[in-house]
This record gives structure tokens, C-alpha cells and sequence, in this order.
């Protein structure tokens, strides 16, 4: 025997069942692989409502209710995908990944030395929790809510399974905000996104502005909802543009404006009134998982593969440290003409180096939790790799020898499943006690966790005082959240094309964002939307906190010095 692939596939009823030989109110959709050939499966009923006019057009059968099954092969030109980069470091905010100088979301723009490296990714599951909505338009297009509820969870329930085997990381819904099938004539002053296409009439949003707006309600929403990420469905395209995102800003639940605040000059300039903040849009099309783990790929942090003719000068994800263009399509790649299922070697390095803690602050990973931190929605769907409500254990596509595949409940004898438990053994029983289940990130800043012996997760993360010095004798390093760093240290591990290298005092910024000083005006500072690593000093004697915000200390007692350099960066 041997692994053809993988599969993905959502059994769901059209209507209620008489009886359990009444089959034919069953429906079965989803995508599945074999031999590296990447297959789709909707209704028929489905496909009609969002194909596009050069895609075939197969005839309905009449005898079956949602018109019987259509299975297709992508083998065609694949639509565009458009990746908005996070405008922080750009001279201007560009579209797509023509990039001169990387977002501030990110430090490097050269990945080729951790090609193919999963150095960073967790090692045990983890869980990203995510908000979907889905305006009038999506609605509309899927012909009621119901299915288009069904075609958001069976989408990203295939992103999932693509986001676990790469990266160690199951992607859960939280909330689902679904609207009316009917657009209003102008938006509700609290859903700026729901409206309809550019042309419908007045009003409407295109695809950019649909997730500037998007952005806009993510941040004034908060985080709360325990949402590291949100995602926006609709049916308004750019033509052949049928996804955007803001790149590198997983974790962000905050929304920031695109405008001149004169403490920023270097890292973010004029604009349209574009927002920003962790959320992405994707376009209803026959590829939307594709196009959804594309977009969420840019919120992790990935560029694009780089494409035939491209030179390792580019701001591109290459081949190899020798090769640029990959001799396949990818999930990043930027227009796609084969099929795509994976993620290139390049973009695995790319998204887990930018996760690697102690990392001076490439990415924000604070909202990646241990499973079952938030009850999800979800079809209780045993096999998609989260343990829903109702199952013991849920391995996903790995074979576990604690979990009984296809009803997600423990084997006999079993009280555990490694794949969800840090201190759960390979016997399926609780790790002894003493066990190390969180190795230390530094010797003298971080302490190790151990199992109890009596439960199967890890106890909660514990280090010792953030300020604590560390490091080299005058290195100026201390202790932030169990990493030994500094700021100076994580002003120098952004792009090196800004060339920072100290960082402004605490008190000049007030918040957590990561503030350095400018090369070219050493009394003006380069504020990034990156944020401090939790434990930073901020402020006047206060600490970076793990959402981002400047707690502690005598925050009054700045304001004369917060004047004073506010003057000087005008």
C-alpha cells in the first residue's frame, strides 16, 4: 500500500433524510489529490453560480436535486491573485509584489538561506482562530445563506488541511457574519464592506476598497473575539483579480490608517486613506479554497514565488539558493497555470522563520493557541484535524494509533492523543511527571515547563522578570517575555535596506510600535506597525504587553518629552 495523496470533502444534506438508505439528499464536496493530480468536486447547482464565462458548462440533471456532481481537473489559466503589501515601509502602498523595500511587517525580503527549513514552526498543533464574513454580494451569488455558510466552512476546512501539513498550524472558525442576500443602497455605518459591486451603482466597493473597509470594521471590532485573523467573501472581482490581503500582519487586530502622523515620515507616507489590519478578501470563483490559503499565506507572512524570468535580485520566494524560478506553480505563486496544492519549499522557510520565537519581532504570533482555546464553528467534521465538540481526538490526515479514525474518539485503554496534547506519551497515556513539555527560548530569561503527570497539557508559560539584564557583559540586552533582547537588537533585525540600527527612547512613541532611529535624521524616528516583542520596555518605565499595548509605569510623566520629539520629526 501507498499514500496517493490527500483528500478533503464535506458529506452534507440537501434536504432532511426520510431514512438512512435515502442517499440521494446526500451531496459530497470538497478536493482531493491522487498521484499529484488535483481534482475538485462541487454540485453542479454550486458550480453554475460561480464559474466563469470560459469555464465549462456542463448540463444539469434534472432527476437529482442539486442537479448531480461535477468533478473537474484545474488545468487551466488560474485567476489572479493580488497581494496588497502593508504600506509601512514602502515609499508608496503597492499592489501586488513588486516590492522595492518589504513591509515593516517583515524583516527580510531574502528567504533563500532557509529554503525548505521548518525551524520556527510549532512542533506541537496549533491553532489559529479566524472570523469569515461574507457580504451581500457572496450571498447573493451562492443563492441564500445556508450556502454559502456551507461553502465558507467546506473552503476552509481544505486551507486547513493545507495549512497543518506545512506548517504544523490548523486554521478554526470562531465567528461567521453572514448578511442578507438584498445589497443596500448604502452600507450600514457598521458594516462598511457590505455593499455592492463598483457596477452596481454608486457606492459600491472595489476589491481594495472592499478591504480597506474590511480593515476599518476588523479594528474598531477588537480582539475580543479571540479572531488572530479575519476574512472577507464576496463576489466583486478586479476583473481577474479575485483576492487581496495585507501582508504580514497576522495577530493584528488593530486597524491603522495610511496617513502622515509626522513621527513616520520614512516608514509610511500620504495615501488614499487605505487601512490596515489582519484581514484579506477573497472573490467567489470555482478555486476559492485556493485563492483563501493564497491570501492567508500573505497574512502569515509569505511573498510570492517568483515566476519565469525572474533574477535573484527580485522580491521573490526562489526555487533554490542557485535556481529562481520553480519548474512548478505553487499556492503563492502569483498567477498560477497548473494546478496548486502546496506551498513551495521557499514560502514553508519564508512563514516558519518569521514565526521562530526570539525572532526580533518579524511577526506577531501571539494569537497562535493551543487547541480547544475557543469553542469554533464548524460541521463537526471528524478528520479536520480540530477536535470539535463531541470527539475525544481529531489527528486530521496523520494516522494517530490513540484516535480511532472516522469517529474521532479515543482507542481503548487510551486517555490521550499526542497530536493535540504536549504531555501526552506515544503510549497514550500522561507524559510522567518532570517531562519537559516547553523547552526554554533562552537559559537565563526563560524557564522550562513540565507535565504534572496527571493531565495531558502543558502548564501555562512562565519566565522570569522582563528587565532582568542578559546576555554579553554591556550588550545592553535584557530580558522581554523570556527572549534576552533589546530594542536596539530588534531595530536591527528589520529590512536591512532601512538600515536601522538604535532604537528611539521608549517615551518617544507611547505605544509598542517598533520606533528606530532615522539613518539619514537621527533626531527623527521610523515608527513600523511591527510591535516590540512582549516584556519590551515602553513608555516611561512600562512593558510591552502580549496584544501589543504599553502597560505599567508613569505614562503622565511622559508628555513633555513626547512633545519634545513629536517637534523634532515634523
Amino acid at each position: 500500500p501507498r499514500v496517493l495523496g490527500w483528500s478533503r470533502v464535506l458529506i452534507h444534506e440537501t434536504r432532511g433524510m426520510r431514512n438512512s438508505e435515502d442517499l440521494e439528499n446526500l451531496v459530497w464536496e470538497g478536493s482531493f489529490e491522487a498521484d499529484g493530480q488535483l481534482w475538485h468536486i462541487k454540485t453542479l447547482d454550486s458550480y453554475n453560480l460561480i464559474r466563469r464565462p470560459t469555464d465549462h458548462s456542463p448540463k444539469r440533471w434534472d432527476s437529482h436535486l442539486s442537479g448531480g456532481l461535477i468533478a473537474w481537473q484545474e488545468a487551466v489559466d488560474s485567476p489572479t491573485y493580488q497581494s496588497a503589501l502593508h504600506g509601512s515601509s514602502s515609499p508608496h502602498l503597492q499592489k501586488r509584489q513588486s516590492i522595492d523595500s518589504m513591509s515593516g511587517s517583515m524583516s527580510k525580503t531574502d528567504f533563500s538561506g532557509s529554503i525548505g527549513s521548518t525551524d520556527g514552526c510549532p512542533t506541537t498543533r496549533k491553532v489559529v482562530y479566524m472570523g469569515i464574513a461574507a457580504d451581500c454580494t457572496y450571498i447573493s451569488k451562492y443563492g441564500s445563506p445556508n450556502a454559502a455558510r456551507l461553502a465558507i466552512l467546506n473552503n476552509l476546512n481544505t486551507v486547513s488541511a493545507l495549512y497543518e501539513r506545512s506548517f504544523n498550524i490548523t486554521l478554526a472558525v470562531v465567528e461567521l457574519k453572514i448578511q442578507d442576500m438584498a445589497c443596500p443602497a448604502q452600507p450600514a455605518p457598521d458594516l462598511p464592506w457590505n455593499i455592492g459591486c463598483p457596477d452596481s451603482g454608486p457606492g459600491g466597493l472595489t476589491l481594495d476598497g472592499r478591504l480597506s473597509a474590511f480593515s476599518h470594521w476588523r479594528g474598531q471590532k477588537g480582539g475580543s473575539d479571540g479572531a488572530g485573523l479575519w476574512h472577507l467573501m464576496t463576489a466583486c472581482p478586479n476583473g481577474q483579480e479575485v483576492g487581496v490581503a495585507w501582508l504580514g500582519t497576522l495577530c493584528k487586530v488593530n486597524a491603522d490608517e495610511q496617513e502622515s502622523t509626522g513621527l513616520n515620515e520614512l516608514a509610511r507616507r500620504p495615501s488614499s486613506g487605505q487601512v490596515t489590519s489582519g484581514t484579506g478578501v477573497t472573490s467567489a470563483n470555482p478555486s476559492e479554497w485556493q485563492v483563501m490559503a493564497h491570501e492567508i499565506g500573505h497574512n502569515f507572512g509569505a511573498i510570492h514565488d517568483c515566476s519565469s524570468g525572474c533574477t535573484k535580485s527580485d522580491s521573490c520566494c526562489p526555487f533554490s539558493q542557485s535556481t529562481c524560478a520553480p519548474d512548478n506553480d505553487y499556492i503563492m505563486t502569483a498567477t498560477s497555470s497548473r494546478p496548486t496544492s502546496s506551498f513551495s519549499p521557499c514560502s514553508i522557510g519564508n512563514v516558519c522563520s518569521n514565526l521562530k520565537a526570539g525572532g526580533g519581532g518579524k511577526m506577531d504570533t501571539s494569537c497562535l493557541s493551543e487547541p480547544g482555546a475557543h469553542r469554533n464553528i464548524s460541521l463537526n467534521q471528524c478528520g479536520n484535524g480540530i477536535v470539535d465538540p463531541g470527539e475525544d481526538c481529531d489527528p486530521g490526515d496523520t494516522p494517530s494509533p490513540c484516535c480511532q479514525w472516522g469517529i474521532c474518539k479515543f482507542t481503548p485503554q487510551a486517555v490521550c492523543d499526542p497530536t493535540h496534547s504536549p504531555c501526552c506519551a506515544p503510549t497514550c497515556q500522561f507524559s510522567a511527571y518532570g517531562t519537559i513539555c516547553r523547552p526554554v527560548v533562552d537559559p537565563v530569561c526563560d524557564q522550562a515547563e513540565m507535565c504534572t503527570g496527571k493531565d495531558a497539557e502543558c502548564p501555562a508559560d512562565t519566565f522570569v522578570q522582563n528587565g532582568l539584564s542578559c546576555g554579553a557583559s554591556g550588550a545592553g540586552l535584557s530580558c522581554a517575555a523570556g527572549k534576552c533582547t533589546s530594542r536596539d537588537q530588534q531595530c536591527q533585525a528589520q529590512d536591512p535596506k532601512l538600515g536601522l540600527k538604535q532604537a528611539c527612547d521608549p517615551a518617544a512613541s507611547m505605544d509598542c510600535r517598533i520606533a528606530c532611529k532615522d539613518p539619514n535624521q537621527p533626531n527623527q524616528c521610523v515608527v513600523l506597525e511591527t510591535k516590540f516583542v512582549e516584556g519590551s520596555p515602553c513608555g516611561c518605565g512600562g512593558f510591552c504587553s502580549a496584544t501589543g499595548t504599553c502597560v505599567g509605569g508613569d505614562q503622565a510623566g511622559c508628555g513633555d518629552q513626547w512633545r519634545e520629539v513629536s517637534h523634532d520629526s515634523v
